[in-house]
């Protein structure tokens, strides 16, 4: 009997996930708990057939059972986290996600934890009550990626050549296939200090972080190249000190003060 709808359990994973991601992380928690419910029934119909008083050891399972269950807080929470978390649909298997500082992909969610595979490849588990505490980002369900960079240019750019830049800038995002239309804009956002900062946003039509990091790349080498191009040039982190000349005078009449 197990293996059957063991069997069919598998065939339904296997339906939805070629037709409807993430019920199939519903189906195994519910073929999981199908076993222990079988279990259950295997072991009071043994009761039956040796003849013992099934009523009797029913009631005996059931103190036995609430003796369990307060012994037992912390993992009846998190299977019922399990569970709200599979009905939420918060988290499925395959999803890329971030839970509290690690980022990987999940690889199970069971009754008692889910399974995340981080990107150093290491398996970390977390208890499925931890989660309720815990800040969960799934970039699973994201259609595109934001991509948004910072630059600047010196100080000493003129006018004329930083709009140039922003010019070519726009355009070059406006041409770029994988960027959304209409999404892009790229703006001065200060020029205090030594520098002009700028900012770019653009939203990238991929949910693949792989890809997204090569289109980032290309967007970020291009931007290089019409920044030089203009004739001008990136800025380094810099400091500028500013000397008062009346103060130089000063320190050099105290200079003259104590020496004579």
């Amino acid at each position: 009997m197990s293996n059957i709808t063991d069997r069919g359990f598998n065939h339904a994973v296997k339906q939805t996930q070629a037709h409807r991601r993430g019920g199939e992380s519903i189906l195994i928690v519910v073929q999981r708990l199908t076993r222990v419910v079988m279990f259950i029934i295997a072991f009071v119909a043994a009761l039956a057939l040796f003849g013992l008083n099934v009523g009797t050891a029913l009631a005996g399972l059931g103190i036995g059972g609430l003796a369990i269950a307060l012994a037992a807080q912390q993992s009846l929470e998190n299977l019922l986290g399990g569970v709200s978390l599979l009905m939420d649909k918060a988290l499925n298997i395959g999803n890329f996600c971030k839970i509290g500082i690690q980022v990987g992909t999940v690889e199970d969610i069971g009754l008692r934890s889910i399974k995340l595979r981080t990107l150093d490849q290491s398996l970390l588990v977390v208890p499925n009550g931890l989660l309720s505490q815990m800040q969960v980002e799934n970039f699973g369900p994201r259609q595109k990626c934001l991509l948004n960079q910072h630059f600047s240019l010196r100080i000493e750019t003129q006018a004329e050549k930083l709009r140039l830049v922003l010019d070519r800038v726009q355009s070059m995002l406006d041409q770029q296939p994988a960027i959304e239309t209409g999404t892009s804009r790229i703006r001065v956002a200060n020029f205090a200090g030594a520098s002009f900062d700028l900012e770019l946003w653009a939203y990238v039509k991929t949910n693949n972080w792989t890809e997204f990091t090569a289109i980032r790349q290309d967007v970020i080498l291009k931007i290089a190249e019409i920044v030089e191009a203009a004739g001008t040039r990136l800025a380094a982190p810099t400091q500028l000190t500013y000397l008062s000349g009346d103060a130089v005078v000063d320190a050099g009449r105290r200079t003259a003060l104590f020496t004579t």
